[in-house]
């Protein structure tokens, strides 16, 4: 609680003392036998003053702390004084109780406004020290600004001693000094003069103030030059950027679609160095299989001159095969341009003929089917002829070709380990069964 606080509640503490006494002035009334004897047990103190049933329960316990220490100090003063309380003969008994409860609620105010006094004494103490602590601080504070203030001075002092670089333009920079006269008390302008040497001074021509000037100009150029190519830079990274992902998107999917065929191939992931060995050691083996079978197709020289000889009589009877075959194209060739000829005129004499024309051809109607079915006969034979021929072709320009390798399996299916004796052989039964 604050000093005003504590003064407010002493006047309260008045005040009701008043209004108790104004109570009991009341109660008594004006012409009441027992008003001396009331006042007298009024004013009488008590060992112990009795509290009031409708007090308040929320008191504080520093109030009761404070009662009992009152408590204990009546008790010790007016142990002799205090005598016990008794009511007139002949008095109301509950104007009696009322006087009595009157005399407890203004002991217990007198406790509450002593024990205030004594708290309001306190403080104001406490006051007097925490006046004297504020006028302490005060001087500190100000103690304090005024360092502050100092040490700003200073600081500001050596700031000026930092020499610093200040960018300025050429119309800004002029050779001029000012002549101060401190005795000047009026506000004229001071005057400007040209330095009396060129000691501390730099001098420029003016064509290297016009190359200065040039290179800014230039460095803005440049600069937006950059600016631009930057621009375009950024816009190439982003559209490099968005192409990468795309990239990287069809080569995950392509490395999806090559480890599902591995697995659909092989069962499980393969790696390319894994099928590089796996095709070398299939070479290999291929190599090494031709070489054994080589080596076991290997015979004396006259072999392999019998083998050429063989050849080249099988290369001479397929030439002479395809010359007869030629000389049979041509004449069926022939026959057929025959053939169509005589249809050409056996048309255009049923249509010049009339009657007469279709008599004859009643009777000889057995002679033209013979020589129609001929015809196709002999057309089914020349295609035949024709594509035999196409095949000899191929194989002689297979025999012509220097030290080709044909494998026997695509000509004529699996055959013995000497595919080539046996080669011969066969294309010799080939041909006889052609010309037969």
């Amino acid at each position: 609680m604050d000093r005003r606080g504590c003064a407010g509640t002493v006047l309260l503490g008045q005040a009701t003392d008043e209004v108790i006494k104004q109570q009991l002035a009341d109660l008594l009334g004006p012409k009441n036998s027992f008003t001396p004897q009331l006042l007298q047990l009024f004013n009488r103190k008590v060992k112990k003053a009795r509290r009031p049933v409708a007090a308040s329960v929320e008191e504080d316990e520093e109030e009761d702390e404070d009662f009992r220490q009152l408590d204990d100090e009546d008790e010790d003063d007016d142990d002799d004084d205090l005598e016990e309380d008794a009511a007139p003969p002949g008095c109301d008994m509950q104007l009696y109780e009322n006087v009595l409860e009157l005399r407890d609620i203004k002991l217990e105010t007198e406790m509450k406004a002593t024990a205030l006094k004594k708290e309001f004494e306190e403080l104001k103490k406490e006051q007097v020290k925490q006046t004297g602590l504020e006028k302490v601080h005060a001087e500190r504070v100000q103690q304090t600004q005024k360092d502050i203030q100092k040490y700003q001075r200073e600081k500001q002092q050596r700031a000026n001693q930092i020499r610093q670089i200040v960018p300025v333009t050429a119309s800004q920079i002029q050779c001029l000094y000012t002549e101060d006269f401190p005795e000047q008390e009026d506000m004229t302008p001071p005057a400007i003069r040209l330095p009396a040497d060129l000691k501390n001074e730099v001098v420029f021509t003016r064509s290297a103030f016009a190359r200065l000037r040039q290179r800014i100009k230039d460095l803005r150029v440049e600069t937006e030059a950059a600016r631009a190519e930057y621009r375009d830079l950024t816009r190439s990274f982003a559209v490099s950027q968005r192409e990468k992902k795309q990239t990287m998107k069809v080569i995950e999917q392509l490395k999806q679609k090559f480890e599902n065929v591995q697995l659909l191939r092989f069962g499980a992931g393969v790696s390319l160095e894994q099928l590089e060995r796996a095709a070398a050691a299939v070479a290999a083996e291929k190599e090494q299989k031709l070489n054994r079978e080589s080596m076991e197709d290997k015979g004396p020289a006259t072999l392999e001159a019998q083998v050429i000889a063989e050849k080249r009589k099988t290369i001479e009877e397929l030439s002479s095969t395809r010359a007869a075959l030629l000389q049979q194209n041509t004449k069926l060739l022939k026959t057929v341009a025959t053939l169509k000829a005589s249809d050409i005129l056996l048309r255009q004499s049923l249509d010049n003929g009339g009657g007469t024309t279709a008599t004859a051809l009643n009777k000889d109607g057995l002679t033209d089917v013979h020589r129609a079915r001929k015809a196709a006969k002999l057309k089914e034979v020349l295609k035949l002829q024709v594509k035999e021929i196409e095949t000899l072709k191929k194989e002689i320009g297979l025999f012509k070709l220097k030290g080709a390798h044909i494998d026997p399996t695509v000509l004529y299916g699996q055959r013995q380990p000497y595919f080539t004796r046996v080669r011969c052989e066969g294309g010799e039964d080939n041909d006889e069964a052609k010309s037969k």
